[in-house]
């Protein structure tokens, strides 16, 4: 057995070492998230459900996030619900910027009087389809919820004012358009 001395040479029999970690804290999930409006949002992918007409998702973990989608008859877009990494105190809000959602209308025909003008050389008789930066005139369905409107509206020949088209929120969760201004 070795003998263990002091910095000043004086022997230390019972000498030992003790060690000591600081700074590391337990990470605690955020509280569960509610998003107030279930018709424009879902989360598909997380562990959400409608409560009281209210999109909620369950607590998230520190550093855990849930994918939000603009929900048909939206356009699509996503954002994440997140819960910071260094997140220390149980039950802090997560954090989200939700994405920008646009109703999109349906497609069915305007009613006489109104005509959907496009730029360059398109036909203003087909609806068309945005494929990148190209457009076809292939003919739509107009139940198909991906179909993006190009071009503008204005009052056909023989008739007067200023056309708009106005997309509407219905109960349920549908939308409908209602042309205004002819």
């Amino acid at each position: 057995k070795q003998k263990i001395f002091d910095q000043y040479g004086s022997y230390q029999p019972q000498c030992t070492t003790q060690g000591r970690l600081e700074g590391c804290i337990i990470t605690a999930p955020c509280k569960k998230f509610v998003i107030q409006d279930s018709c424009m949002y879902h989360a598909p992918n997380c562990n959400a459900k409608i409560v009281d007409g209210k999109l909620e998702l369950a607590s998230l973990w520190a550093g855990e996030k849930c994918e939000v989608l603009c929900k048909t008859p939206y356009k699509e877009q996503s954002s994440f619900v997140g819960c910071p990494s260094t997140n220390t105190e149980y039950n802090s809000p997560a954090l989200w910027d939700p994405p920008l959602c646009e109703l999109g209308c349906p497609l069915p025909g305007p009613p006489p009087g109104y005509e959907q003008v496009f730029p360059g050389n398109w036909s203003t008789a087909t609806p068309t389809r945005e494929v990148g930066f190209e457009v076809s005139n292939e003919t739509i369905d107009p139940e198909d919820q991906e179909v993006i409107d190009v071009g503008y509206w204005k009052c056909a020949d023989g008739y007067t004012g200023t056309a708009l088209r106005n997309c509407t929120l219905l109960p349920g969760c549908e939308s409908t358009a209602e042309y205004l201004g002819c």
